[in-house]
Order: C-alpha cells, then sequence, then structure tokens
C-alpha cells in the first residue's frame, strides 16, 4: 500500500498588518490554543511556524503556551520552523540586516525554547538564489519555499512535486528545499472557511495519492490566524476548528494518509534532485498568483518608499556607526539598533497596515534615528578637527578617486575667489555647486565636490585655500534643439525637444558605440514595437488613469564657461507637467566613465498608480544578444546573474487590473548591471535618499531586442498606492565597465554608504 505524507506548516504572526495588540491574547487563546489541543486529542503531527518576535510576545502574555510547545517538540508532536527575528522580505533587505534577522532570531530560539529550529520558513515564500548561504551561515538544514510559483517558470519533472529536492544557488551552494504550495493552502482555508463541502475537499486530497509510489505533500502552509479569527472581530469561530478535527480525524484515521512533521518529511524521503527555483523573468519568486509580488512590500502598500528610505538611512548609519566603532576602539554594542532595524524591515508594516502599527514605526524610527545620531556624535568628539572638516572613509571599501559631494558654510569675507580642498595638506581635485554668496561678495555656502584617496578607516583633515583649478578638456555644443557635451570619458547628446532625454550615451574608454539611448518608432519595423523609446525619462500615471511623462520641450541650461568645472559638467532643464514640476540635472564626468542624472521634483498631492524613472534603453547594436546579461544583488551577500537570450521578461507590464507590475528586483545594494562579454553598465542609486526597486523589461523583436531598465517609486496593488506632495529627489549613476563588475560593484556601494563629513562648527 502506497502513503501520501501530509505536513503542515502554521504561520503565526502577531505582527499580522491587521491585528491590533489589544487583540493578541485573543488570537492566542482561540487561534494557536485550540490547534495546539488537537495534538492531545488525535494521532497527528503538525509542523508550527514562529518568528521569536511572535514567540517573545507569547511567552510574556501566556508562558504556558510556551511551556506546553517545548513539550510537544520535545516529544516528536509537532516540529517548530524558524524564520529569524522578525518577518521581514529578505530580497528587498541588505544581507547584512538578514543576518543579523537570523541571528537575533536563533538568540531567542533558545532562550525561549531551549533549542533552535533546523527548517526555516521563507517569509512570505520570497525567495532569490543569494541567500541559501545566509541560511546555511545561520545554521538551517532546510528551508520551505512554495512549489505554484517555482514550477511556474521552470518545467520540473512531476516526481519533484511529491517529496523534498535540493535547493541549488547560482555558485553551487545547496539546502535541503521542502514544498509548501499556495493552491494546497487556499483549498484548505476554503473548507475551513465553510466555502468548500468536506466531501469535495477529501477529493483533492485524495488526488494527490499515488497507488504507485509512495508521496509528501502540504497539506496547508501559511497564516494560522486566519482560522477562527478575523481581525477586528472578538468572536470565537468555532465552526472552524471543528472542520480542521473532522479533518484530522478522517486523515489519521487512514492507512493511506500519515500527518507528519516537515523534518519526518526529509527521513522518508531522502531528497536526490538538484534544482534552482529562480528564473530571468522571476528572479524573486513569491507565493499565491502574480498580482501578489515581491513589489507590494517594495513600492506600494502604506507608503512603503518613504519607510523603505528610512530604514535604508538607519541601515547605512548602523554599518558607519560600527566602523566607527572599530576605528576609535569603541567595544560596545550595537545589538539593540540591529534589531530596531530588523522590527522596521518588517513585512506587516508595508501593507494593510493599521494605524496603531503605522503610529508605532514612526515612533520607533524617530527614536531609533536619534539614537544612532547621539551615539556617532559622542564617538566623533574624541576626533580634534584642526582645520575646516574631517573626512573618515567608515566603510569597508578603499575609496580610489571617487567623486563625494558635501555641502559646506563658510564665514563672511572668508573666500571670494575659487577654492581648492587640501586633504591632509595634499591637494585633491575640488569642484563647487550651488553656491551662494553674501552681500559682500563672498562665499556663503557651496556644494562641494572632491576626488578623495582613503583606506578604509583612514581619517583626513581638510582645508579649503584659494587657487585657481585647473581645467579639464571638455566641449559643450548647442546646436538647434540638441544639446552634445564631450569629455575625455563621456559623450552625451541631449535633446530639448523632449526633455532633455538622453540620445546617446558614450563611454569612448569602454566602447565607441552609443550604449544608452532613444530608439525611433521605425527602429524594429515591427508593428507591435513602434514607439518611442527614451532613455532618462520617466512615466507617472495616477490612480484616475491621467499618464505623464517628462517629453516635453524643455531648454538647457548650460555652463557659460567649463573652467570651473574640472570634476563634471553639469546641464540642467526644467519639465513642468500637471502634477507638478521636475527639475533634471546631469553631471558629465571628465575622469571616469559615468554620468549621473539627478531628478528634484515638487508634487502637488498625487497618488500615482505607477510612478517610473531614471528610464534607460539599451542599443542592441552595442550588445551581443547571446551573452547578455542582468546582475543584481537580492538580499544576499553574492551577486546574481541571468541571461536574457530567448527570454521574455516583462516586469514592468500590469499583473491585472489592480497591480501594476509582474514583478521586480530587490537591488540591495543599490546597483543592477546589464553587460555582455564585451563591456557593460551598472545603474546605481542611494536608497537612503530615496528607495527604488529596478523593473526589467526585454523581448526578442525578430533579429534584435528591446532590453530596458525602469527604476520604480510607486506602484499599485490591492495594499494600496504611494502618496506624494512637496519636494523630493532622486539620481541614478550611470558606470561603464570593460567587462569588469567587481569595480563597479565597490563604485556602487561608495555611493550608497558615503564618507563622513564632521565640519569644524559642528
Amino acid at each position: 500500500m502506497k502513503r501520501l505524507y501530509l505536513y503542515t506548516i502554521f504561520h503565526a504572526n502577531l505582527a499580522f498588518s491587521s491585528i491590533p495588540k489589544d487583540q493578541y491574547s485573543f488570537v492566542i487563546d482561540n487561534c494557536y490554543w485550540p490547534t495546539l489541543e488537537l495534538l492531545d486529542e488525535l494521532d497527528i503531527k503538525l509542523g508550527l511556524e514562529f518568528s521569536s518576535f511572535t514567540l517573545d510576545i507569547i511567552s510574556k502574555i501566556d508562558p504556558s503556551f510556551v511551556k506546553k510547545l517545548r513539550e510537544y517538540w520535545e516529544n516528536g508532536k509537532c516540529e517548530i520552523i524558524g524564520s529569524g527575528f522578525t518577518q521581514t522580505i529578505f530580497p528587498l533587505i541588505p544581507a547584512d540586516v538578514n543576518i543579523k534577522n537570523l541571528r537575533l532570531g536563533n538568540m531567542d530560539y533558545l532562550n525561549i525554547l531551549g533549542r533552535k529550529p533546523e527548517t526555516a520558513f521563507l517569509n512570505e515564500m520570497t525567495y532569490s538564489p543569494g541567500l541559501i548561504s545566509i541560511y546555511l551561515k545561520a545554521g538551517y538544514e532546510n528551508i520551505i519555499m512554495d512549489w505554484d510559483n517555482a514550477s511556474e517558470y521552470n518545467p520540473y519533472p512531476l516526481h519533484y512535486k511529491y517529496r523534498p529536492n535540493i535547493l541549488v544557488g547560482q555558485y553551487g551552494e545547496k539546502i535541503n528545499l521542502i514544498w509548501n504550495s499556495s493552491l494546497t493552502s487556499f483549498k484548505f482555508q476554503r473548507y475551513i472557511h465553510g466555502r468548500i463541502k468536506f466531501r469535495d475537499y477529501l477529493k483533492s486530497i485524495h488526488e494527490l495519492h499515488s497507488s504507485s509510489e509512495d508521496r509528501a505533500f502540504i497539506l496547508y502552509g501559511t497564516d494560522w490566524e486566519l482560522i477562527g479569527y478575523r481581525p477586528g472581530i472578538k468572536n470565537v469561530i468555532i465552526e472552524e476548528f471543528q472542520r480542521m478535527r473532522d479533518l484530522f480525524t478522517y486523515i489519521s484515521n487512514k492507512d493511506i494518509f500519515r500527518l507528519v512533521t516537515p523534518k519526518e518529511v526529509l527521513k522518508i524521503f531522502p531528497p536526490q534532485e538538484e534544482l534552482r527555483i529562480d528564473s530571468p523573468e522571476c528572479p524573486i519568486p513569491c507565493k499565491n498568483r502574480d498580482f501578489y509580488n515581491v513589489a507590494r512590500w517594495a513600492v506600494s502598500g502604506r507608503d512603503d518608499v518613504k519607510i523603505n528610505s528610512q530604514c535604508y538611512q538607519l541601515y547605512q548609519g548602523i554599518k558607519r556607526l560600527e566602523r566607527l566603532k572599530q576605528i576609535f576602539n569603541d567595544s560596545s554594542s550595537s545589538d539593540n539598533l540591529w534589531r530596531d532595524l530588523n522590527f522596521l524591515f518588517s513585512s506587516d508594516f508595508r501593507t494593510n497596515t493599521i494605524d496603531e502599527k503605522y503610529i508605532d514605526f514612526r515612533n520607533r524610527m524617530g527614536d531609533s534615528l536619534a539614537r544612532y545620531k547621539r551615539i556617532k556624535e559622542d564617538i566623533l568628539k574624541r576626533v580634534p578637527i584642526k582645520k575646516d572638516f574631517l573626512l573618515i572613509n567608515a566603510t569597508n571599501n578603499d575609496w580610489h578617486q571617487e567623486p563625494y559631494p558635501f555641502d559646506m558654510r563658510f564665514r563672511p569675507g572668508r573666500f571670494k575667489r575659487n577654492l581648492i580642498c587640501l586633504l591632509d595638506s595634499e591637494e585633491v581635485p575640488t569642484q563647487l555647486e550651488e553656491k551662494e554668496y553674501y552681500k559682500d561678495g563672498s562665499l556663503r555656502k557651496a556644494r562641494v565636490v572632491i576626488l578623495p584617496s582613503l583606506r578604509s578607516g583612514e581619517i583626513k583633515q581638510g582645508e579649503f585655500v584659494e587657487k585657481t583649478i585647473d581645467y579639464k578638456d571638455a566641449k559643450i555644443d548647442l546646436k538647434g534643439d540638441i544639446c552634445t557635451v564631450k569629455t575625455p570619458f563621456v559623450h552625451l547628446r541631449l535633446s530639448q525637444e523632449t526633455g532633455g532625454d538622453i540620445r546617446r550615451l558614450i563611454f569612448p574608454h569602454i566602447s565607441k558605440e552609443i550604449l544608452i539611448g532613444y530608439l525611433t518608432p521605425l527602429y524594429y519595423d515591427h508593428i507591435a514595437h513602434s514607439n518611442d523609446y527614451y532613455s532618462g525619462g520617466l512615466i507617472l500615471r495616477d490612480i484616475k488613469g491621467m499618464e505623464f511623462n517628462d517629453t516635453k520641450r524643455t531648454i538647457f541650461n548650460i555652463p557659460d564657461s567649463l573652467e570651473d568645472y574640472p570634476i563634471r559638467i553639469p546641464i540642467e532643464c526644467e519639465i513642468s507637467i500637471p502634477p507638478g514640476t521636475f527639475l533634471k540635472r546631469y553631471y558629465v564626468y571628465t575622469n571616469i566613465s559615468r554620468l549621473d542624472l539627478v531628478y528634484q521634483f515638487y508634487l502637488n498631492d498625487i497618488h500615482p498608480m505607477i510612478f517610473r524613472i531614471g528610464i534607460a534603453t539599451l542599443n542592441p547594436r552595442a550588445f551581443d544578444k547571446e551573452s547578455l546579461r542582468y546582475t543584481v544583488v537580492n538580499g544576499g551577500d553574492i551577486s546574481e546573474t541571468y541571461f536574457t537570450h530567448n527570454k521574455t521578461i516583462k516586469q514592468n507590464l500590469p499583473a491585472n487590473f489592480d497591480v501594476s507590475c509582474m514583478n521586480c528586483l530587490g537591488a540591495t545594494e543599490g546597483w543592477v548591471d546589464i553587460s555582455d562579454k564585451k563591456y557593460g553598465i551598472t545603474i546605481a542609486t542611494d536608497k537612503k535618499k530615496l528607495y527604488s526597486v529596478p523593473l526589467i523589461e526585454y523581448e526578442e523583436i525578430r533579429d534584435s531586442y528591446l532590453f530596458r531598465v525602469y527604476h520604480s517609486i510607486g506602484e499599485l496593488d490591492d495594499t494600496g498606492s504611494s502618496f506624494w506632495r512637496g519636494h523630493n529627489s532622486i539620481g541614478f549613476s550611470f558606470l561603464g565597465h570593460n567587462n569588469n563588475l567587481n569595480s563597479t560593484r565597490r563604485q556602487a556601494q561608495n555611493i550608497n554608504a558615503g564618507l563622513v563629513v564632521v565640519r569644524s562648527e559642528e
């Protein structure tokens, strides 16, 4: 007789966005306890998953529940499955934060339960291959992921579905994989909620059984709170637990079924087949259907973009703080700030969050940022400022003459001529921008751009002196509507007629080809692709369906003289559209293959359905189609590469009428790279200034292809849409390279981390 081994993962989450704190005890009493009590009544075993945050709350409200839980785990009646300290969406969060999340969770599991789980539940079933090494380092041996979404773009043999497998990363990392299933969980919920009759549901269970082979599959693997509880309603739904009792009684009385723990499934079916579950089309698979994708926690929900920006601010601050402590031999711990940060990255602050929890986020974020700043200031007081400022490289990377801008204020009458910066008395390339003057003509304030060189942990004293700036060879040519800027390292052509869009971007030291630019409606000679494909623009569609872009006629503001711009040449224009005003500024670098594009925008109370910016269209003639790929980091500590040849990738298209995109990238180090076997471009952005996520569009058209990268700062889904009012700014750096991603990856990391400037007046 062949058996079907069924298992469960009841996902407990008191941080759930719609559960107020005053109902925590109700959920424990009327969801968690009745399920646990079934273990005494019936010959069954269950998998139960808790974040340590949820376990800690339960232990404070009802210690007897935790005591009973430990007892059942020790005698094998249940298996405790881990997920870390808080439920966060790992592919959207930097690796350091995810590593801390799992370590903090392990500490809590040991303190509360006496041991650590061996099996991990991927939060919201969001996966990227870079996460495997993180779970392995945290001591996990097995992870649980959704079959239905993993198999959508990967045609596995059917027998893979009914037993554990070995999940393989892009660099050979391996971990045991146990399947969850959105579809079977939906069916379980519908039965429990009375929407499917008992006999019809049993038919679906019997269909999983095979007369020719033993099998294993998930019975239920999602929210525990959906059984016996509805947010905001303090009624016990007894019928739902009676239905579950009836089901488990039936299963326990049938010889062809066994209800076991996930770990027991691994013993019965030792994993053999190796597989990958990511794909170029969907590099971050998730649970449920396409409309339920990872973008919902990134750029939708309840103010996702702004709260994610603040989380990245705190993250970079903590990283800077830890490096400063190393530099100044400070032995104090940052664990409380890491714990705060993981709490603030919780997924449930980002979807259907109730007011109580949203206010909790705001208060906790304000307190954490203030504590970080106090600690940083206390450390920096130990170093005397002998000149105008201190410059500290509090990152783990060296800084090799990369541009760094910072603001300085000067006392009246001190400087009336051009300035240069000295670091430890050594002159460094310097440029002043956005200058303001006192009435006497002396410099009051300026944006200072320098090209410093500092080793990791190095400190230098900085001062300003008046001196003529060395001019670099560069040219600006404005003919008709076209502005052309040429430096030794960058050739840029812009159009006034269409909002200063990028017509041509060439990095002469990389290639003579146009790498990014504009494609005409006749480029593909294909009616389905007879559009204008712009670069350097934006698309904004409001909640009423009105669509706007910045391809409007504008006027360029170009420098009268290039003598004041030895590092980068600014070209700016202003575009007014009904939602607001956009100032677009390009910085064309003279000494590196780099172009910066900065948007400053003022919006008048708008709820965007989509808000995409920093759009880049590749020149198909410049890149080899067979070796073309994109590379990104999605929450792990290693990069992930996806080849696009023979694929159709439409992350930018709506999943349905209410969900505006199919997927997105996490880009947790603040960059995405597009390369072939010869060269590439890394597009970097500073996530702590304004958070965004890339979307990839790729399609092969006859003998050519269309490859575009969008950066989203707003999408619509069932959790809501963003709201914008007032001034904001976001920037993108296009970094060219000769098939040397490591170099531009380090530059992108430095753009996000920055240096520490301590001014004398501080």
